[in-house]
């Protein structure tokens, strides 16, 4: 790889390659990259296994100068989430008009950062070698990250200081997912619709103002005003994921409970969080408020309904129609039959 850096012809200025004697690791990989960015004012970092489009750079740069002085903005991730990671189902932002949205998430696959958001970070990591993840409300999947991600500790970066990535509606890049160390087998579950070209300028929203902003769990953050409730005393839960609650909050989940229901919801309109700003009528989600702790939440008869919702009975079946052709040919062999 170094004879490769060596004999790149890089036509733009002056040409840095910067050599490592040892293995560094992703997480101390990662964040030696970040830490380039004091030295140019901001930094792009992109794996060896992503595919980019001719606008990233110009995508970057107006990025990076819009959320100048925003504390709010912890970063800015290229790549746009079209499935919630945590259970592959589609996720899909509330449009608002502008060409981003917000998540409390960052980016690994295309990334950027200014010195103004790479300090804080660097910062609060100092103070929080021992971050305890077990007491966090981060979801499961996250938690159980390996030790060794830097992605696990910027999350819980953005959640203590109620921080965001902003992330483009249309991806400045693609994942192949190219067999590695931390990837067995490629597959294309990742990949996504890649910005061929841009006409025109981006439009920013301001995060204060952004109807498309959403937790570590891709949950919808401005439901609150629609329901009429503080946003610290709602969980929101529309993927049925089974979040903890605590007495004196409030849940919205497709789950069903003990718990008083003060309002029920229909599950028509995509993306999910639109039949709440909406009001849409129905059953499949429900408003609870709860009033004492440990209460149990289970799939009530609306879970299929509400899994159709995401899964249409078409993908359904063409994903099962797959999987028995796979047991059939894997029966054949083993029986010796052609």
């Amino acid at each position: 790889m170094l004879d490769v850096a060596e004999a790149f012809n890089w036509k733009h200025g002056q040409k840095i390659i910067r050599f490592h004697e040892e293995r560094l690791g992703l997480r101390k990989h990662v964040l030696s990259c970040g830490d380039i960015s004091s030295d140019y004012d901001a930094v792009i970092v992109l794996e060896d296994d992503l595919y980019v489009s001719e606008d990233f750079y110009r995508y970057t740069k107006s990025a990076i100068l819009n959320y100048r002085g925003i504390n709010e903005c912890a970063g800015i991730s290229l790549y746009n989430h079209k499935t919630n990671v945590h259970n592959m189902l589609p996720f899909d932002p509330i449009s608002d008009g502008s060409d981003v949205y917000y998540l409390q998430m960052a980016s690994s696959w295309g990334v950027a950062w200014s010195s103004a958001q790479w300090k804080p970070f660097r910062g609060w990591l100092e103070l929080n070698q021992e971050y305890d993840f077990d007491q966090s409300p981060l979801p499961r999947k996250i938690k159980n990250w390996k030790d060794t991600s830097w992605l696990k500790l910027f999350a819980a970066y953005l959640y203590e200081e109620d921080r965001y990535f902003t992330y483009p509606r249309v991806s400045l890049t693609t994942n192949f997912s190219d067999p590695g160390t931390h990837v067995a087998t490629g597959d294309t579950r990742f990949q996504v619709p890649l910005c061929a070209s841009r006409i025109g300028e981006y439009s920013f929203s301001s995060i204060e103002s952004s109807r498309a902003k959403y937790d570590a769990y891709f949950e919808s953050r401005v439901l609150c005003d629609v329901l009429g409730v503080d946003d610290e005393d709602l969980v929101c839960d529309l993927y049925g994921y089974g979040r903890s609650v605590k007495k004196g909050q409030f849940l919205l989940s497709p789950l069903v409970s003990n718990a008083k229901k003060i309002r029920s919801i229909g599950l028509a309109l995509k993306p999910h969080d639109q039949n709440v700003i909406s009001g849409v009528e129905g059953s499949e989600l429900s408003l609870y408020e709860i009033h004492e702790d440990g209460l149990s939440f289970r799939s009530s008869s609306e879970a299929y309904q509400t899994a159709l919702y995401y899964q249409p009975w078409g993908s359904l079946k063409r994903l099962l129609t797959l999987v028995l052709g796979r047991v059939q040919e894997s029966l054949r062999r083993k029986l010796g039959i052609k």
